[in-house]
């Protein structure tokens, strides 16, 4: 699965996550090429913020920019 491809197809919350799923697993693959190594925090955060704004009383929003 080609990473760029994904990213430009990113235009929802889901697709989201699986974008970050591939690229954890490009990083795991080619862990010298990279210097973030925060993606599965940043995959599991996204795909439970729901979670976090049902605990603070707020709605999801709707078109995150």
């Amino acid at each position: 699965m080609d990473i760029y491809e994904l990213a430009n197809g990113v235009d929802s919350k889901e697709k989201l996550v699986e974008f970050l799923f591939y690229l954890q697993k490009d990083f795991k693959e080619n862990k010298d090429e990279w210097e973030n190594i925060t993606l599965e925090s940043l995959e599991a955060w996204l795909n439970d913020c729901d979670g976090a704004f049902q605990n603070k009383g707020e709605e999801m929003p709707k078109n995150i920019s």
